[in-house]
């Protein structure tokens, strides 16, 4: 968190922000009110880069817009990270149930449909 303040009160990420702003024509990108009738802000799509954002990872948003894009973007990271435990959780069970190598030997598909069922037997 200190991190992240320091770096959003940086010469660097002011510069990024006036980039998007100009790039938004100083609308906000989801409802396109302007900064005449909204204040307007920078939202991080991802903090992939964080410090080094590319303009795609910028969004410049009103604030009713941000906490929307907020609330999606934690909806997707929760995902991505389901996503990565999932995997995990399977590649642990092939790893027990077939070995270490088993991806050198079996279809990954049959594999995982395995995997599935054996969840069902579990959660059932």
């Amino acid at each position: 968190e200190q991190e992240y303040k320091e770096y959003t009160s940086s010469k660097e990420w002011k510069i990024r922000c006036n980039q998007a702003l100009e790039r938004a024509d100083y609308k906000c990108e989801v409802c396109g009110f302007s900064k005449y009738t909204v204040k307007l802000s920078v939202h991080h799509l991802t903090y992939e880069r964080f410090g080094h954002e590319l303009p795609e990872d910028l969004l410049v948003v009103c604030k009713k817009c941000h906490d929307k894009e907020d609330v999606k973007r934690a909806k997707e990271t929760e995902k991505r990270n389901y996503k990565k435990l999932q995997d995990a959780r399977f590649e642990g069970w092939a790893r027990k149930v077939y070995g270490d190598d088993w991806m050198l030997y079996y279809d990954e598909d049959v594999i995982y449909a395995e995997f599935e069922a054996w969840l069902d037997t579990i959660y059932d």
